[in-house]
C-alpha cells in the first residue's frame, strides 16, 4: 500500500470543535477500547498487556465520542517529535458513519496539536478516500 502524508497548521484549520469529543484513558478503560476495535475487526481481540507492550503512553493520547456508554468514534494524537504530532488511529463504528463523528475527532485532535504550537500531520493510505476527505475538511493539505 502506498501512503500519503498530510499536514495542517493553525492558520489552515477550518471549523470549530464541538462538545462530543472527550479525552479517553485507554489504560484505565482498555476493555471499552478493545470492544470498540473488535466491533470494527473481529480478529482484533488482544489482552491489555499485549496491546501496551513496548508502548510509550506518554507520547499517545486518545480522544473519543461516547454514545450509550460505548465508544463510537476514536482518534489519537501521537507526539512523535517536538515540531510535529500525528493524528492517528482514526476509526468510527460502521453504524455511526456519515454523521460527522470522524471529522469531529480529527478536528479535536488537530486543534489540540496546533493549540500546543505543533504542526499536525496525518499519514494514510492513498486509497482511503474517507480519511483523506475528512482530513482535508479539517484543513489538512498533502505534502
Amino acid at each position: 500500500m502506498n501512503y500519503i502524508k498530510l499536514f495542517c497548521t493553525r492558520a489552515m484549520m477550518t471549523g470549530e470543535t464541538d462538545g462530543r469529543v472527550t479525552v479517553f484513558d485507554a489504560w484505565e478503560n482498555y476493555d471499552m477500547l478493545n470492544g470498540f476495535f473488535c466491533s470494527i475487526d473481529k480478529s482484533y481481540m488482544r489482552p491489555k498487556e499485549e496491546y501496551f507492550d513496548g508502548f510509550d503512553q506518554s507520547t499517545w493520547k486518545d480522544y473519543v465520542i461516547l454514545e450509550d456508554g460505548k465508544i463510537v468514534a476514536r482518534a489519537a494524537v501521537w507526539m512523535y517529535s517536538e515540531e510535529a504530532w500525528e493524528v492517528a488511529g482514526v476509526h468510527t463504528l460502521p453504524a455511526y458513519r456519515r454523521r460527522g463523528y470522524g471529522e469531529a475527532v480529527v478536528r479535536f485532535c488537530t486543534a489540540e496539536i496546533v493549540r500546543r504550537g505543533r504542526k499536525a500531520t496525518c499519514t494514510t493510505g492513498e486509497d482511503t478516500a474517507a480519511m483523506i476527505n475528512t482530513a482535508k475538511a479539517v484543513g489538512f493539505q498533502q505534502i
